[in-house]
C-alpha cells in the first residue's frame, strides 16, 4: 500500500485532510452542503477545528434536521473513495450530480440516526460557541464552582480540583483530591461529581459547575448518558436534577480552558502529590 501515495482522483499526494477537504472531488461535495454557507476547504484549520466551525453554521431547508452534518459528509467522501479503490466504482468529474447524491446520503444517514434518539433539552448557547461567560445569572446568591482533572496514562490516576467563588468573583473555597483506577482522560472528566459532593457538603444550594470540557457540559446539560460514562453521569444527574437533589437550582457551563487556570493548576498539583 505504501508503494501509491497519491490520491486516486487528482493524483496529488494523498493525506486524511486532502481526501475530506482539499481534492476537487471533496470541493465540490462541499459545494452541495446543506448550510447557509458553505465549509472553506481551502484554509489550513485542522479537522477538529473545522469541525467547531461547523456547529454554529445554520441548516437550510428542506433537508429537517438539527444535528451536525459535517462528519457525515466526511464519512460519504471517505466511503466513496474507498468504493473507487476496493470496488473500482470510478465516477468522472463530469458526474456532478453522483457528487450532490454523496452530500444527501450523508445527511439522510443523519436523518436516520436522529430519529431514534431520545429528546433532548436545548443546550444553551454560551455551550456551542465556545463562550466563556455565562448567559445569564440566575440568583444573587449562585455560588460558580470552576473544575479541573488532570490524568496520567501511566499510573492511571486522576487528580481533581475545584475553586468556588461568588458572584463577585471572590474566592470562597478551594479543594483537591486524588483518584486511582481511572481508565480514560474522559473518565477522569466526568469524575466531577466530586464538586458537587463538596457544593453539598458546604451548604451551597444554588450553584453554577463550570467545565471547560465542553463535550461533558453537553452530556450533562442534554441528560444524555455514554456508555463509557453511563454510571458517573447516572450519579450527577442524580447530584443536580432529581427532587432529591440538594440544591434549588444547580446547572452546568462550559467555561475555556484559557480561563480555567487556577483549577488547571491544582488538579495537577495533586496529581503529582
Amino acid at each position: 500500500m505504501l508503494q501509491n501515495i497519491t490520491c486516486n482522483h487528482c493524483e496529488e499526494p494523498e493525506s486524511v485532510d486532502h481526501i475530506l477537504f482539499h481534492c476537487q472531488y471533496a470541493n465540490e461535495v462541499w459545494r452541495y452542503g446543506p448550510w447557509n454557507q458553505s465549509i472553506d476547504t481551502t484554509d489550513a484549520s485542522t479537522f477538529f477545528e473545522k469541525l467547531e466551525r461547523s456547529w454554529n453554521l445554520t441548516p437550510l431547508p428542506p433537508h429537517g434536521f438539527t444535528g451536525n452534518a459535517l462528519p457525515w459528509i466526511c464519512w460519504a467522501i471517505w466511503t466513496s473513495r474507498n468504493q473507487r479503490i476496493f470496488e473500482n466504482r470510478s465516477q468522472s468529474p463530469e458526474e456532478t450530480a453522483l457528487k450532490t447524491i454523496q452530500a444527501l446520503k450523508a445527511i439522510q444517514a443523519l436523518k436516520e440516526w436522529e430519529i431514534p434518539q431520545p429528546p433532548s433539552l436545548k443546550i444553551p448557547k454560551s455551550l456551542t460557541t465556545g463562550q466563556q461567560h455565562d448567559p445569564m445569572v440566575l440568583d444573587p446568591s449562585e455560588i460558580f464552582c470552576n473544575t479541573d482533572a488532570s490524568w496520567s496514562h501511566t499510573s492511571k490516576e486522576v487528580g481533581l480540583a475545584w475553586i468556588f467563588t461568588n458572584g463577585s468573583a471572590t474566592e470562597i473555597f478551594r479543594g483537591s483530591i486524588k483518584q486511582s483506577a481511572v481508565s480514560s482522560p474522559c473518565m477522569g472528566e466526568a469524575q466531577r461529581r466530586e464538586a458537587l459532593l463538596q457544593a453539598a457538603t458546604n451548604h451551597y444550594s444554588i450553584i453554577c459547575i463550570r467545565t471547560d470540557s465542553q463535550v461533558l457540559a453537553q452530556a450533562i446539560t442534554s441528560r444524555r448518558k455514554t456508555t463509557e460514562l453511563y454510571g458517573i453521569l447516572s450519579d450527577i444527574d442524580e447530584l443536580a436534577f432529581s427532587s432529591s437533589s440538594p440544591f434549588i437550582n444547580c446547572r452546568f457551563t462550559y467555561f475555556s480552558r484559557a480561563n480555567n487556570g487556577p483549577p488547571d493548576g491544582l488538579a495537577k498539583a495533586c496529581l503529582v502529590a
